[in-house]
C-alpha cells in the first residue's frame, strides 16, 4: 500500500457537555504533542508517546513504500483532544510479531480479501499495552463504543477487510469484548521482580541446577575478558546510538534474513527525543572502549523492555548476559517490577525466569464469510494456545511458587 485511502470526516456527534468532533489524522505531526501526550503519558508503556510514534513517521520507517500508512483516529471536545487511537493501514503483515499468516492463507483460499487491513499497535514493537488513549475523567465505555463505530464505518466505506488490535491492555480487552470484538490468545514471556534485594536473590530463586548454570555462564564471560555496563540514555553519546543501529542492522541480516525496519535516522531521533526512556546494556572486551556488543533497553515506571541487540564477534553466553542478566540486575537496582525482553526463544527465557503469560489480540472481520470462519474456529485456536502456555511453563527450573502465570 503506497498511500492512505480516502477518508471522511469530521463527524459532529451529541456529546456529554458539548458536541464531540471525530477526525482522522494521516500524520502524528498534525496532532499537538502536548495534547497527545496528555493521553499517552499516564500509561505504563512508552511506545505510544508522541515522540516514539512521530519519530517513526518523520524518519521514514512508516509511510511511503513501507506498507504502513498512518491513519490515526482522534476525538475532540472543542480544542481538547479527549481520545485517540494510533492506527495504521497495511497491505501486508510484516513487522507485527502477531503472526496471522494462517488466517490470511484461509482468506485467500476462500477468495475473500484479507488486505488492506487496519492495525492498532506500536509498529515493530512486540510489547503489550495497546488501547485507545482516553483522557482521565472521560467515560471509557461510551468513547470506546463511539471510536469502534467510527472505525467500522471507515473500514466499510473504504473496503478495509478487517481491523486488528495487537497485544492489548488486559483491562481494555474486556471493554472491547463487551462491544463484540473477538480475542485471539497468544503468550508473552515476562520476568517479574519478586522483591529481590539484588541479583544474588534472583539467582537464589532458582533450583540448584539452574543456579549453577547461571553462575557458570557469568564466570565464562569474565574468563573471556568481558566487562559489562548499563548506560542510561541521558549519559549515552551519539556514538552509542550509532553503534546500536549498526548492531541492530547486522543482527537483522545475520540471523533473521530480512531487511531492518528501523533506519539510522530513527536511532538519531531517539537520541534527541527519547534518551530519558532509554538505556544500553553494553559489553566491552579487555581495555577496548568500543562496545563489543549492545542491547537497547526502554523503560517507563515499573516496566523495562528489551528491544534490539548485536555483537561484533561471537562470545559464549554473551546474549544471555547482555540481554537478560544485565537488564535484570539493573531493573532490580531501579526497583522495576517487570521486564519484557522482547521476542525470541521461549526455551532460553523460561529457564532464566521468564514464564509464559497470556497475551491477547483483538480482531474484527468485515466480510461475512471470514467473520464466520473466525467465530467457528477461534475457541479451538485459543485452547491450543492455552495448552502451549502450559507446556512452556511446565519444565521451568523455578520453585513452585514462582511457576504460575
Amino acid at each position: 500500500m503506497t498511500s492512505a485511502p480516502r477518508w471522511r470526516g469530521p463527524w459532529l456527534l451529541p456529546g456529554f457537555r458539548m458536541q464531540l468532533k471525530v477526525e482522522w489524522r494521516l500524520s502524528l505531526a498534525d496532532i499537538d504533542k502536548q495534547r497527545w501526550n496528555r493521553l499517552a503519558e499516564p500509561l505504563d508503556t512508552p511506545f505510544f508517546e508522541w515522540d516514539w510514534l512521530e519519530s517513526l513517521e518523520r524518519t521514514g520507517c512508516l509511510g511511503g513504500r513501507t506498507g504502513w500508512a498512518p491513519c490515526h483516529l482522534t476525538v475532540w471536545r472543542g480544542e481538547d483532544l479527549i481520545a485517540a487511537a494510533p492506527l495504521y493501514l497495511k497491505g501486508h503483515s510484516r513487522g507485527e510479531f502477531v503472526f496471522d499468516h494462517e488466517w490470511a492463507a484461509v482468506s485467500h483460499e476462500l477468495g475473500v480479501p484479507y488486505y488492506p487491513k487496519m492495525l492498532g499497535m506500536s509498529p515493530f514493537t512486540p510489547a503489550g499495552g495497546y488501547r485507545f488513549l482516553i483522557a482521565e475523567g472521560e467515560d471509557q465505555q461510551v468513547l470506546c463504543r463511539l471510536m469502534l463505530e467510527m472505525i467500522d464505518r471507515f473500514c466499510k466505506e473504504n473496503e478495509i477487510a478487517g481491523c486488528h488490535f495487537l497485544r492489548v491492555d488486559p483491562d481494555w480487552r474486556g471493554v472491547m469484548e463487551n462491544l463484540g470484538v473477538g480475542s485471539w490468545l497468544h503468550h508473552a514471556l515476562i520476568w517479574e521482580n519478586a522483591d529481590y534485594g539484588g541479583f544474588d536473590d534472583y539467582v537464589a530463586s532458582f533450583k540448584s541446577r539452574q543456579r549453577n548454570n547461571i553462575r557458570r555462564e557469568r564466570k565464562a564471560l569474565r574468563c573471556q575478558g568481558l566487562r559489562f555496563e548499563v548506560i542510561p540514555g541521558e549519559r549515552a553519546t551519539d556514538a552509542h546510538f550509532k553503534a546500536m543501529h549498526a548492531f541492530y542492522e547486522d543482527t537483522c541480516h545475520k540471523f533473521y534474513g530480512w531487511s531492518h525496519y528501523l533506519n539510522r535516522r530513527f536511532f538519531e531521533a531517539l537520541a534527541e527525543r527519547m534518551a530519558h526512556r532509554l538505556a544500553f546494556s553494553a559489553a566491552y572486551a579487555g581495555d577496548d572502549e568500543t562496545p563489543a556488543a549492545m542491547s537497547l533497553l526502554v523503560h517507563k515506571g515499573p516496566w523495562l523492555f528489551g528491544r534490539y541487540w548485536g555483537a561484533r564477534r561471537q562470545f559464549d553466553h554473551l546474549h544471555f548476559e547482555c540481554c537478560y542478566y544485565q537488564p535484570i540486575e539493573w531493573a532490580i537496582s531501579k526497583g522495576m517490577r517487570w521486564f519484557d525482553a522482547g521476542s525470541g526463544s521461549a526455551d532460553h527465557k523460561r529457564r532464566r525466569g521468564f514464564p509464559a503469560r497470556p497475551s491477547y489480540s483483538l480482531h474484527r472481520f468485515y466480510h461475512p464469510i471470514m467473520d464466520q470462519v473466525w467465530r467457528d474456529n477461534i475457541d479451538r485456536v485459543n485452547e491450543m494456545e492455552r495448552e502451549h502456555i502450559d507446556i512452556i511453563n511446565g519444565d521451568k527450573p523455578l520453585p513452585d511458587h514462582l511457576r504460575g502465570y
